[in-house]
């Protein structure tokens, strides 16, 4: 990039690195003003790699209508899309809860020949666990399975997590025990959906058997988990028992 004499050497990586910064640390606007000033001024031929990174900052910002109007002018450009991108145009459409629109992009992704893989369904499988859908989740969790990509943590919480939205706290275990199973390393957020789900539910027989199994882990409980506790025992009036716990905390 040239400007007012100065030469700015920003490659594809250099620029889709600011778009995804400006996106981690809360600031999407930045990202989409960046990627304007730099193709503006001819700094830049963006790339699918690039589009992609703007299509996540969209997609925070709240704007997932315009992605449409940027995936037309790569195709006007040439520019292949791709299942990353795909994947990222319908995660944002799961945080709208446009629901039909998420189908929708991966049926098109589907026709224009490109294939799911392990990101798309992990999109799909988290986005509808945040939406309480652990029908559906379970649903792309098994093709997922059959098409030979393996679910991780990530995948394996997200089902956890919708079953103890919808009071299925029973079937969230079951889940937790198939990971163990598939020796699926375990770390303090997988433990804290069971204990907030049991403590929910005032089990704490439960609540304090994986706090237990946690520490024996080697997992240190860190406030999060001692509030997911706390939030239980005070739900269910034991508030005596809320309070030590919380005193405890503040002499952590």
């Amino acid at each position: 990039m040239v400007e007012d004499g100065v030469r700015y050497p920003f490659d594809d990586f250099v620029c889709s690195s600011v778009i995804s910064g400006f996106c981690r640390v809360g600031k999407p606007e930045l990202a989409l003003g960046f990627f304007r000033n730099v193709t503006d001024c001819g700094g830049l031929r963006p790339s699918v790699v690039t589009c992609t990174a703007l299509v996540g900052a969209l997609c925070k910002m709240g704007r997932v209508g315009e992605v449409c109007g940027l995936v037309q002018w790569m195709e006007r450009e040439g520019l292949g899309l791709d299942v990353v991108l795909y994947s990222a145009w319908a995660c944002g459409y799961v945080g709208e809860r446009v629901l039909v629109e998420v189908f929708g992009r991966m049926r098109e992704m589907v026709e224009k020949g490109i294939g799911h893989d392990f990101v798309s369904y992990t999109v799909l499988v988290d986005g509808f666990s945040k939406l309480g859908d652990v029908e559906k989740s379970f649903g792309f969790l098994a093709r997922m399975t059959k098409e030979g990509h393996r679910p991780n943590k990530v995948t394996y919480s997200a089902i956890m997590s919708s079953y103890c939205k919808k009071g299925k706290v029973e079937e969230a275990f079951v889940v937790f025990e198939r990971m163990k199973d598939l020796g699926i390393e375990l770390d303090e957020y997988v433990f804290v959906i069971l204990i907030d789900g049991f403590g929910r539910r005032g089990d704490f027989d439960k609540v304090f058997r994986l706090f237990e199994e946690m520490e024996r882990s080697g997992i240190s409980p860190s406030v999060v988990a001692y509030n997911a506790v706390v939030n239980g025992l005070s739900k269910h009036g034991r508030t005596s028992e809320a309070d030590e716990l919380s005193k405890m905390l503040l002499r952590m």
